[in-house]
């Protein structure tokens, strides 16, 4: 057993001579049928690569991120202009979006 990217990778054959299915891996927070974040497959290697695509299309669209961002801007800019203050409370939500979005990026 190992761990790799919040995964953990077990060598768990089925009582079959099928041997594509030898290998798993589930997610930290793997929450039922449902949740996509359970792979099978014949080797550890094939459940890696399984593992880094499946981290690839969970990156959010860096458009969408920096379309976000620059909205954000442009709302301080017009509450700077109309002699408004963000809260320190509303830079920290915007700093958690961004981190978020970040980690997303980054696979974490």
């Amino acid at each position: 057993m190992r761990t790799y990217r919040d995964f953990t990778i077990t060598f768990d054959p089925p009582p079959i001579p099928y041997r594509q299915a030898d290998w798993c891996a589930v997610h930290k927070d793997y929450d039922g049928e449902d949740d996509g974040r359970i792979f099978r497959g014949p080797t550890e290697a094939n459940l890696i690569e399984q593992i880094a695509d499946w981290y690839d299309e969970q990156k959010p669209d860096l458009r969408e991120v920096l379309v976000e961002q620059r909205g954000m801007v442009q709302h301080w800019i017009e509450d700077h202009e109309a002699g408004l203050i963000p809260t320190s409370q509303s830079l920290n939500a915007a700093l958690a979006k961004l981190d978020a979005a970040l980690g997303k990026a980054e696979g974490k």
